[in-house]
């Protein structure tokens, strides 16, 4: 039996190698105030069991990093490697890389903790909403049968404070990507034209969050930017060289892809700060760089951002909700107090979490 594949890339080893002496390359931490230090490609941009699944019978699986190495790495290999050396890709090789810059988007670190914080802020809501009524509803289901008062109050009391948070299984983000990646592949392909941009002297550094998307100033910021709405993508496949995907939307981009674009000193600093301000926690470029030359003389590395959804906002509509379930469940005889006619409930009693 083949041994297991234990370290797992969350960046393609593809790119890395491009910004690499040797097979090193440096590596500076944002939550240690920008602490830089070299480390092989094999080790950088990666995690043991990121993509380890557990199967059925209980035993641990690298089938997901197989077929990563398959169906998204491997066919883009070369392509990407000839684009980096100053070539570009076959017209029947779009879709190969099409497939690799939609998966590395997906597969990084601050997807799955989006993933987790969406699906933590769904399952507290339904706890406060539900309350000891829907707390004696799952009792009843997972016992088998009817609940003892006690046994409902003690259970309300231990997860009633929304004191806890939920983390989905590696599995649960693997599968997301694999489904987003064959549903959006052929959307994702025809919305941009692909082009690429080129430095004779400067150079870029890429993040564990490598792929930009940069929205359209003109649209409201409610809309957001994701795979099918940014203005344009950067995604550096070299430290000379960003594939660049402009939106078609914009008539002026709606041409033949191949465009070759001559980056200058302002484009580098530009998309290797919009790099730094993209990244989760690693930063990472070539060891005969230096973060002055790539980011600019005077720019400061910036404070890294964790996912969350609790926001003040957040906290009170959990806090309402908790309220008002817990009086209906005091009250079932009543309306509901989010019903039509059911209790008005004095807020001025029940002050907001600070």
């Amino acid at each position: 039996m083949a041994e297991r594949r234990v370290r797992h890339h969350f960046v393609s080893k593809l790119v890395l190698r491009e910004f690499a002496k040797v097979g090193v390359i440096q590596v500076v931490d944002l939550r240690a105030d920008g602490r830089s230090f070299p480390r092989s490609i094999d080790d950088a941009a990666a995690e043991n069991d990121y993509n380890t699944i557990e199967l059925k019978n209980g035993s641990l699986s690298d089938e997901a990093e197989v077929a990563i190495a398959n169906r998204v790495e491997g066919p883009a290999g070369a392509v990407i490697a000839r684009i980096a050396r100053g070539g570009w890709m076959e017209e029947d090789e779009l879709e190969v890389v099409a497939r690799l810059v939609l998966f590395q988007l997906l597969r990084v670190p601050t997807r799955r903790d989006e993933g987790d914080a969406l699906a933590d802020l769904l399952m507290k809501l339904t706890v406060a909403a539900e309350g000891p009524m829907g707390m004696r509803r799952s009792l009843e289901n997972h016992l088998g049968r009817p609940p003892t008062e006690e046994e409902v109050t003690e259970a309300w009391v231990s997860v009633g404070d929304l004191n806890w948070n939920v983390s989905r299984q590696s599995e649960a983000h693997l599968v997301d990507s694999f489904k987003l990646l064959d549903e959006f592949l052929e959307p994702f392909t025809m919305t941009y034209s692909w082009h690429v941009m080129r430095w004779d002297r400067r150079h870029l550094l890429t993040s564990d969050s490598p792929i930009i998307l940069a929205a359209n100033p003109e649209m409201p910021q409610i809309y957001g930017v994701g795979m099918a709405n940014a203005q344009v993508i950067y995604f550096p496949v070299s430290r000379s060289c960003c594939l660049l995907l402009r939106n078609r939307v914009d008539p002026d981009w709606d041409v033949p892809n191949g465009r070759e674009i001559h980056g200058t000193t302002t484009s580098a600093r530009a998309v290797s700060r919009m790099m730094a301000e993209n990244a989760t926690r690693w930063l990472y470029h070539h060891p005969d760089d230096s973060l002055a030359e790539l980011l600019g003389p005077r720019a400061s590395l910036p404070m890294p951002q964790s996912v969350t959804y609790e926001t003040a906002h957040v906290r009170r509509l959990q806090h309402r909700l908790k309220v008002m379930a817990e009086y209906a469940a005091e009250h079932p005889d009543e309306p509901h107090p989010m019903s039509p006619g059911g209790h008005q409930i004095n807020w001025a009693d029940f002050p907001d979490p600070t």
